[in-house]
């Protein structure tokens, strides 16, 4: 496994993508290695897409829509989800996406907790497009071997609680502690359209983790050192290596971004600030 140490900013429109344009291989267009990460584009009031699990491997995922809304259909109950909500499942719960009358973009992220990630060799760049219904999770899911637990956690970001004032302009919103996430770190960054907001320059020399930034409102500028400043905005994403310092400039009316780490060929350590 090849591990990337510069940035790579990539629009989703451009990703390597599968099933019609509808599965993006987010994770591979990025060159992460240290958690798996896709995009989903559902058509209007599309009910097709077949349950899975991930009883085969361990992992828990996370669900973001990016865009428009419908459900998350968790053992059987549907579960509303918007560009406002944020929804852990955990290994053994089935789950399927059903969009709603505008469609739905859906950022999905995974890894098993207590392991170093590995990719799924259909995520990887280039592989062949696979049938939907020999996929592991999806045979594990026809099988029966859910646990039907319900094991999901839905929290709207509103919801959240949100840390501010150590930073001016800056606030943070623990996404990964708010959801009980332990395989990968994930919050929201929110920074003021205001000269003087500080978020700070940083690298993740010392941990070593891969972040990728995800705009999801407004616009603004990454400037990683050594190589100048990206602009950014909903719609792209950008990988920056932990070697590399950065720092997220907002624009005018201000800028939220996901942020997701981990360290590659390592399993996940949540931080003791919880974030």
């Amino acid at each position: 496994m090849t591990i990337l140490t510069e940035h790579k900013h990539m629009p989703i429109d451009e990703m390597e993508a599968v099933w019609a344009g509808g599965f993006k291989r987010a994770r591979a267009a990025l060159g992460v290695t240290a958690f798996g990460m896709s995009v989903s584009d559902l058509p209007p009031n599309f009910d097709m897409v077949p349950a899975h699990v991930h009883t085969f491997d361990g992992q828990e995922e996370v669900y973001i829509p990016l865009l428009g809304d419908g459900w998350l259909e968790i053992d059987g109950e549907r579960v509303p989800i918007d560009t406002g909500t944020a929804v852990r499942v955990g290994p053994g719960a089935t789950r399927r996406p059903i969009s709603g009358p505008e469609g739905l973009r859906l950022l999905s992220i995974g890894a098993a907790t207590g392991e170093a990630y590995e990719p799924f060799v259909h995520s990887e760049a280039g592989a062949p497009e696979p049938m939907i219904p020999e996929l592991p999770g999806v045979k594990a899911a026809a099988a029966g071997e859910g646990d039907q637990t319900h094991d999901c956690t839905a929290v709207r970001f509103e919801n959240m609680d949100t840390y501010s004032g150590h930073f001016n302009g800056v606030s943070l919103t623990p996404v990964r502690s708010e959801l009980g996430v332990t395989a990968f770190g994930i919050g929201l960054l929110e920074i003021e359209g205001i000269e003087d907001a500080e978020y700070p320059h940083h690298d993740h020399i010392a941990d070593g983790q891969e972040e990728v930034y995800i705009p999801i409102s407004g616009e603004g500028e990454i400037e990683i050192d050594g190589v100048g400043s990206i602009p950014i905005a909903p719609g792209e994403m950008i990988r920056v290596g932990p070697e590399q310092k950065r720092q997220i400039h907002p624009g005018p009316d201000g800028i939220r971004v996901i942020a997701i780490g981990g360290t590659p060929g390592r399993a996940y350590e949540p931080p003791r600030r919880g974030g």
